[in-house]
C-alpha cells in the first residue's frame, strides 16, 4: 500500500499491517505526516519509511517490481511480533495508567 504524503492513512494503514499488506510511507514534517513512520516502526518494519520523496519513489517501484521484494515483508508481518501487534501489552499498560490516576486521585482526597 502506497501511504498519502502529507495526511498519512491511520486506520486503513493498520488494518493493512494487520493483514500482512506492507505499507511505504514517508517522513513528514506534521503529526498527520508521521503517523504513517509511526505505525511502521511499532509494526517492526521501518525501513518502509523513506526518507524523502525520491527514495519513497524508488522504493515504491523496486516493491512493485516483483513478488519477492513484498514476501519478505509479508512474512515478517506475519509474525505480528512488533509492538503494534501486542494488543494484551497495550490494554495492560492502559489498566495501569488507570490504577495511577485512581491511586492519585485517593491520595488528594
Amino acid at each position: 500500500m502506497l501511504d498519502a504524503l502529507h495526511y498519512n492513512a491511520i486506520a486503513t494503514a493498520c488494518d493493512a499491517l494487520a493483514v500482512g499488506l506492507p505499507v511505504l510511507t514517508l517522513c513528514g514534517t506534521s503529526m498527520a505526516s508521521r503517523s504513517g513512520e509511526s505505525l511502521l516502526r511499532a509494526a517492526g518494519v521501518p525501513e518502509l519509511v523513506a526518507p524523502d520523496q525520491e527514495a519513497y519513489v524508488e522504493q515504491a517501484v523496486q516493491l512493485a517490481s516483483g513478488p519477492e521484494p513484498l514476501a519478505g515483508y509479508r512474512r515478517t508481518l506475519a509474525t505480528r511480533s512488533g509492538p503494534l501487534f501486542d494488543t494484551a501489552g497495550r490494554v495492560r499498560e492502559l489498566e495501569n495508567a488507570f490504577l495511577q490516576m485512581w491511586r492519585q486521585h485517593e491520595q488528594r482526597h
